[in-house]
């Protein structure tokens, strides 16, 4: 509608008369309508913004599209405003030159210079980028008439909207930088000519010197940042310092007269200092009066800080200011904030040390210092300054920072967003349910609760893997979801807060030892996220719509792949469903845990899925062009092992002599088996209870052949590693293979040889392989097994005595030992007895090693000495022994099933005697026993006996 009226009234002026027909009076009359015309076109000015990290929302109540159209009104108007006035002076004024002596003996009624100040002020109230050349042309113009009338020559106020001009000139479209014509250029090269005369009435003030400085900042921003480059004489540097110049030279005018200074004053000199603010948070302003070396993004938090002061310093804080002084305030102190998380970034960019981290702490703590002193000043804290303040926190908590201070970080992150939602959202919403419509402007930014689940998230990855974090985080992603359907929150244009702030959720979720409710409650957020509406913002012409991407599956899928069962499957399925109606591209990342999961499944149906979704993938891949193969991310070998079920064995190495098949053939590294297949089908087998242990150990050694002759012959990527021998051990542990106990003492040797020769580390013996190679010697037919294996438990601990954490033993690893000692042959009794005493002292000491004694350590002790004390003369101290371990075990409350069989076993009488829980058909009733003798046996070890 207004800019129907605004058509309307042009029309009518444009027809009314031809522009040089006129008569005077009709010619001025026509330049007032014309800019009373003008004047009725209120276009609001959106919040300037320069810092590269910002985003604020479109300010403008009016569509883009009615908006041009004003702009172009406005714009006509001042220039049929101009060619009036250029009439006027030549159909008029001139004449009237020609007729008198001069024009100082023109009569009062001559003189009229208010049509130069109405188009001066028209030009400078459009949007056109040559307002700066339109102005100072209306001012030529003027002072070529009455420049000697010291009563009608321009005075500064006039200038002012020439500088004015050139600020805006320098702020709109590149059309107004020209060689020779640039208007901070042409602005400067004024302010200086204004200082050297000596005339009061045309000295530079405040506003002129607010005005250069803001011509001059955005010079700067330009010849930087810009998307073309200009011829300038004046870089950015050289702007940023002579802008630097002029703000001292403003700030020493405040001072000397801060009571007097008006409104629109007070204004422009707080629009100045946030020019001046933004040119050092953005590191372009080189002072004179510190030095700071090269890298300027170390200091700009303290910097910028500095400068913030001196403005702030500079005027009466008892005055009220208005609105859109409160704005430019407002700015200034986001630019502190800015500048702090900036210097932080910088610091991570070169590298952290400990005192950087502490750095990062303080630029988070004087950011935070900026809010009080906005909220102890009566000043509305904005959600924008929450979120940089927030934002500052989260850079500390990326950072390598102590566990307590990473509570305290996160603690007060949640009390600002606590605070942010009390003085703003709240508002929101009862503004919404009293049926008003909430501005964009007025709209939380989604960043700042993208900001606070990207703090849970590092708080999580660098330390703090809560789960209770990730279900906050999971909640906080649920009301960002609300606010969206709210029409509550605002989201960057060309940007997807809530998609990157639900992969965060998502990931942190599958970090936390996830549950299968977990995620079943994260596929519900995805459905939910799914549904949410576009929002279509028509003041911006910006429509909103969220979007799932690849990583969100990849993440969803990964976590998904964890579990086993039909109900694990059925989400898997669930997700691969809307992983499709998305339109989202099967990709590696998405077909390895799928097809995990699907297999996990164990339904026929779900492994049918997940073949498919291995050959879907595969021939995705061989549909590529060969350049597109090369950069491609495809591992057929990641595809292959997702395959392999745990305890099919034969299934696992069909698989992977179909993949070795497709490599021989092709040569195509996409599909050489890693080492990650080769593992997992050395741990099928390992785990198959089915096919006899000669076919497993032929199968075991063939493998393990392969990988030691493949890393002998150069193959880097097969070296023999923890992942691959310990299953090998596994499966000799069971295995019929005569020299087993042998070939596992080789593999430490052969492991110590490898971590020499690599220092890599999963070369290198750990707990975890040595307890494997004694378990294999202890059931092997060996001769001396209990000292050998007690030769091997010595080595341990001595390792661990000397500081190596891998080499830490437990109660397994002397229940290994016993079990040597338990089944070592006839004539190595004695040594055996002897290994298993040394077994028990160590593990009856208060600083055992070995740790706290199981049920399974007291039955295996009970078993040595019930089988090497098997002579009629040794049968009293058997008893005697066994009785003591068996009384120890009641005092720990260890007594099981297996030591109950092992005691009727060993001593059949005293079990009669003295068990009641014994019945007479020999059936063991373990509810029977005192409580307090199995108070400790877990439910676990129950089961297995």
């Amino acid at each position: 509608m207004k800019c129907q009226r605004l058509e309307t009234n042009t029309s009518l002026l444009c027809s009314s008369a031809s522009i040089g027909n006129e008569e005077t009076k009709d010619r001025l009359d026509l330049i007032d309508q014309w800019y009373n015309l003008s004047k009725s076109v209120d276009i609001p000015q959106p919040l300037q913004k320069r810092n590269k990290s910002d985003s604020a929302p479109y300010t403008f109540q009016i569509p883009k599209d009615e908006l041009k159209k004003l702009q172009a009104a406005q714009e006509s108007c001042a220039e049929n405003m101009l060619k009036l006035l250029e009439y006027h002076i030549q159909l008029d004024l001139k004449p009237l030159q020609k007729k008198q002596k001069s024009l100082f003996s023109l009569s009062k009624k001559h003189v009229n210079t208010d049509p130069f100040r109405k188009v001066m002020d028209a030009w400078c109230q459009s949007s056109s980028p040559l307002v700066g050349q339109k102005t100072a042309l209306c001012l030529e113009l003027w002072g070529e008439l009455y420049g000697g009338d010291i009563n009608n020559a321009p005075s500064i106020h006039e200038f002012n909207i020439v500088f004015d001009g050139y600020a805006k000139s320098s702020s709109r479209d590149y059309s107004s930088y020209q060689k020779g014509n640039f208007p901070a250029e042409l602005s400067w090269d004024l302010y200086n000519l204004l200082s050297r005369l000596d005339d009061p009435t045309v000295l530079p003030n405040v506003s002129s010197s607010s005005h250069l400085v803001n011509a001059l900042a955005n010079h700067a921003f330009v010849m930087k940042h810009g998307k073309r480059s200009f011829d300038s004489q004046m870089d950015s540097e050289i702007a940023a310092i002579r802008a630097y110049s002029i703000w001292k030279r403003m700030l020493d005018m405040v001072n000397d007269d801060k009571k007097g200074l008006r409104d629109e004053e007070l204004c422009l000199i707080w629009r100045a200092h946030v020019d001046i603010l933004n040119l050092s948070s953005n590191a372009m302003l080189r002072r004179d009066d510190c030095d700071r070396g090269d890298d300027l993004n170390l200091y700009i938090g303290k910097d910028t800080e500095e400068l913030f002061v001196r403005a702030w310093n500079s005027f009466d804080h008892t005055r009220d200011l208005d609105k859109d002084t409160l704005s430019y305030l407002g700015q200034a102190f986001e630019s502190v904030m800015v500048a702090w998380t900036k210097e932080q970034l910088e610091r991570k960019h070169l590298g952290l040390t400990e005192s950087d981290a502490d750095e990062d702490l303080l630029g988070a703590r004087s950011s935070f210092a900026m809010i009080e002193l906005m909220k102890s000043s009566g000043m509305v804290v904005q959600p924008i300054h929450y979120f940089r303040v927030i934002q500052a926190y989260t850079n500390c908590v990326e950072q390598d920072v102590n566990s307590k201070t990473r509570k305290d970080i996160l603690s007060q992150v949640r009390k600002l967003l606590s605070e942010m939602e009390i003085e703003h959202l709240d508002s929101l919403v009862c503004k919404q349910s009293d049926g008003m419509v909430v501005p964009v402007h007025e709209k939380i930014p989604a960043s700042i609760y993208k900001t606070v689940i990207e703090c849970f998230y590092l708080s999580n990855k660098n330390g703090l893997r809560h789960r209770n974090s990730s279900l906050q985080a999971a909640e906080l992603f649920e009301k960002m979801m609300d606010l969206h359907e709210k029409d509550l929150l605002w989201n960057d244009r060309g940007k997807q807060p809530l998609t990157t702030a639900l992969y965060r959720v998502l990931q942190m979720i599958s970090a936390s030892q996830p549950t299968f409710e977990d995620v079943s409650r994260s596929i519900t957020i995805l459905e939910k996220f799914r549904s949410l509406s576009s929002k279509n913002w028509s003041v911006d012409s910006y429509e909103f719509t969220p979007k799932t991407n690849a990583f969100i599956y990849a993440a969803i899928l990964k976590m998904a792949s964890r579990f086993k069962g039909k109900d694990a499957a059925s989400n898997m399925r669930k997700i691969l469903a809307m992983m499709k109606d998305d339109g989202i591209k099967m990709e590696i990342v998405h077909a390895v845990p799928a097809i995990m999961g699907l297999i996990k499944g164990g339904v026929g149906q779900d492994k049918v899925i997940a073949k498919d979704i291995l050959f879907d993938t595969i021939n995705s891949y061989k549909s590529l062009s060969p350049h597109d193969q090369d950069k491609s991310d495809f591992n057929a070998s990641a595809l292959y092992t997702a395959m392999i079920s745990p305890q099919r064995s034969s299934e696992a190495i069909s698989l992977l002599q179909s993949l070795q098949k497709q490599y021989e053939e092709t040569m195509d590294m996409h599909y050489k088996p890693d080492m990650m297949l080769y593992c997992s089908v050395l741990n099928a087998i390992a785990n198959d209870k089915k096919n006899a242990a000669e076919w497993k150990d032929e199968k075991a050694i063939q493998i393990m052949n392969h990988i030691e002759e493949a890393y002998a012959g150069g193959d880097a990527a097969m070296i023999p590693t923890k992942f691959s021998i310990l299953p090998f051990l596994n499966i000799l542990f069971r295995s019929k293979t005569p020299q087993r106990a042998t070939i596992t003492q080789e593999w430490i040797s052969k492991m110590n040889q490898l971590y020499s020769d690599t220092n890599y580390e999963h070369t290198k013996p750990n707990a975890a392989i040595f307890t494997a190679v004694m378990r294999v010697i202890a059931s092997s037919k060996i001769k001396s097994k209990a000292a050998k294996v007690w030769d091997l438990y010595q080595q341990m601990e001595k390792k661990y005595q000397e500081g190596d954490k891998d080499f830490e033993p437990n109660i397994a690893v002397a229940n290994v030992v016993l079990n040597a000692c338990a089944f070592s042959y006839d004539q190595e009794r004695r040594e055996a007895l002897q290994v298993a005493f040394a077994v028990q002292n160590a593990v009856q000491q208060s600083n055992s090693l070995f740790g706290k004694a199981d049920a399974m350590y007291y039955n295996s002790l009970i078993k040595v000495f019930g089988l090497l004390l098997k002579n009629d003369n040794e049968a009293d101290q058997k008893e005697e022994l066994i009785l003591a371990v068996f009384n120890r075990c009641c005092e720990d409350g260890m007594v099981s099933l297996k030591i109950i069989k092992s005691m009727m076993r060993f001593l059949p009488d005293y079990c009669n005697d003295e068990f009641t829980a014994i019945g007479d058909d020999g059936r063991i009733h373990m509810h029977k026993f005192p409580k307090a003798w199995t108070r400790n046996v877990s439910r676990k070890t129950t089961r297995k006996q």
